[in-house]
């Protein structure tokens, strides 16, 4: 495996890359590094880039600064097949461990926290459009079946009055077998008023775990308040991309590496993925200063 020399002041015990080198690559051959694969598509996500092409189109761009600052003998960077095949096959647990194992080193996480990587392999996965039938199924449920648990509260907090009401079902027959490990199907509905403005939103969620509705309820409104303090949680959270993914695994990646550029762009002070881009936009001396 390549070794990583040091470079700028990154402390190579603790810098994410050394992390990424200790996955294990499922591959049984490959031109290319697992750790560098994953590198790349992270720092890709730092800028703004959201796709296979478009991961391909940042590591050519940046090939050979990355390469003399890695100190590389590849003569060049993956191609969009080699990024979707990393998607479509990496365990995305494994990846989720050991970036909450590096960000232990900035962040207190306590033994309790919702969802901790220390309560095994367990996820919570927000499902929007990108999973049409997966969606249907939920809310056809959400129609006609009865929870198993239900768990409603009322927020008036910040100037704010929301109401919501958090339901779980656990009828499995009618769910792809593609989605493994799910135990529980999650609907939060919410409305009220926010800055003097009526809304009303529907989420919803597949789970491995089997709580009570109070229990996922406090664990999604966790996730939801990363805006006041960054809270490394083993979930993940589907976004909607322009594409819809027909994996799950790959899916599961994407929400995942979002879910990690989301975490570090707030841990270097930016509110916003959109701020960040801005300023940190292909500014590789600032990406892999947020690496350390």
């Amino acid at each position: 495996m390549l070794e990583v020399p040091e470079f700028g002041n990154l402390a190579m015990n603790s810098n994410l890359i050394e992390y990424l080198k200790e996955i294990r690559d499922f591959r049984t051959s490959a031109r290319y590094e697992l750790w560098l694969i994953l590198l790349l598509i992270i720092m890709g996500n730092l800028s703004g880039y959201h796709s296979y092409l478009a991961l391909e189109d940042f590591a050519q761009r940046h090939y050979s600064v990355v390469r003399e600052k890695l100190g590389l003998k590849v003569k060049r960077f993956p191609s969009d097949t080699t990024f979707r095949r990393i998607f479509h096959r990496l365990d995305f647990r494994v990846l989720a461990q050991q970036f909450h194992r590096w960000m232990e080193h900035y962040v207190e996480i306590e033994p309790e926290e919702w969802l901790s990587i220390e309560s095994g392999n367990d996820y919570v996965i927000g499902v929007k459009g990108n999973q049409p039938k997966l969606l249907q199924e939920i809310q056809r449920q959400a129609q006609q079946e009865i929870p198993v648990s239900e768990y409603t509260h009322l927020d008036t907090t910040r100037g704010r009055v929301v109401h919501r009401q958090l339901r779980v079902f656990n009828n499995l027959t009618t769910i792809d077998e593609q989605w493994s490990g799910i135990k529980s199907l999650i609907q939060l509905h919410c409305h009220g008023t926010r800055e003097r403005k009526p809304f009303e939103e529907v989420r919803y969620y597949i789970s491995s775990l089997e709580l009570s509705a109070f229990d996922f309820a406090q664990g999604i409104q966790r996730h939801w308040s990363i805006e006041n303090q960054l809270h490394w949680v083993k979930d993940v959270v589907l976004k909607e991309d322009s594409a819809p993914f027909c994996d799950h695994n790959a899916a599961s990646n994407w929400s995942l590496i979002r879910n990690i550029t989301l975490n570090l762009v707030r841990h270097n002070g930016y509110g916003s993925l959109t701020k960040a881009f801005r300023f940190i936009s292909h500014d590789l001396d600032k990406i892999f200063s947020f690496l350390q």
